[in-house]
């Protein structure tokens, strides 16, 4: 069994360090190679403007990337729901839902994200360690890299993510291999914290329960 992973964020004294938001986004795009994680740091440590430079990189340099993380986000942010509506918080339930419902242009899933079940499963599998850091990305939408700026909305993002942590340590460590995801530290968990999450309208409910009556769990 892996050693458990705390995301790199605070200094000695167990403090947010200065560099918390650079070193998050850096794992979040390169969960698994710290060389490139170092070296995109340092690149932003030397732009005058963060905020607009990520939104750069997201959209051009890592915009690869970021749309695999943000589909894994998205498969995480699904689990949440349907634990919410009352149905099991399975993967492939998950998976199902999104294939089926992937292409959408409404607020849930949003244009442009892969829906066949092959290439989901992928990208869950390239950014399952960091897929809860992307679905709280999703779940504050515009407002993340606002987030990034300051310290409370730093540990408002951090507690969010710590709560989709828990909904993947429910199922993920029960059907996926070598899952050794960059964990939130203990301190940022705010277990008062209710997630804000959709109403399904009766198309997503339908969906859902149409896979339980295939059998599916």
């Amino acid at each position: 069994m892996s050693e458990a992973r705390y995301l790199p964020v605070l200094d000695t004294e167990g403090r947010l360090c200065e560099t918390a938001p650079l070193l998050l986004l850096s794992r979040m795009i390169f969960p698994n190679d710290a060389y490139s994680a170092g070296v995109l740091v340092d690149t932003l440590q030397n732009e005058s403007s963060h905020d607009s430079h990520i939104a750069r990189l997201l959209t051009n340099s890592f915009k690869r990337e970021a749309m695999q993380a943000k589909s894994a986000g998205e498969l995480v942010r699904l689990l949440a729901e349907l634990s919410a509506h009352g149905f099991p918080s399975s993967q492939n339930r998950a998976v199902a839902l999104a294939v089926k419902f992937g292409g959408d242009t409404d607020e849930k899933l949003k244009a442009g994200y892969p829906v066949s079940k092959s290439t989901i499963l992928q990208h869950f599998h390239n950014y399952k360690d960091v897929a809860h850091l992307w679905a709280a990305a999703g779940h504050v939408g515009d407002m993340f890299l606002k987030l990034l700026e300051s310290t409370e909305g730093l540990e408002t993002f951090l507690a969010i993510a710590e709560k989709y942590q828990r909904c993947l340590t429910e199922d993920v460590q029960q059907s996926v291999s070598n899952w050794n995801p960059w964990k939130v530290p203990v301190q940022f968990a705010q277990p008062e914290l209710a997630l804000a999450i959709p109403h399904w309208n009766t198309e997503y409910l339908d969906a859902a329960k149409g896979y339980t009556k295939r059998g599916g769990n």
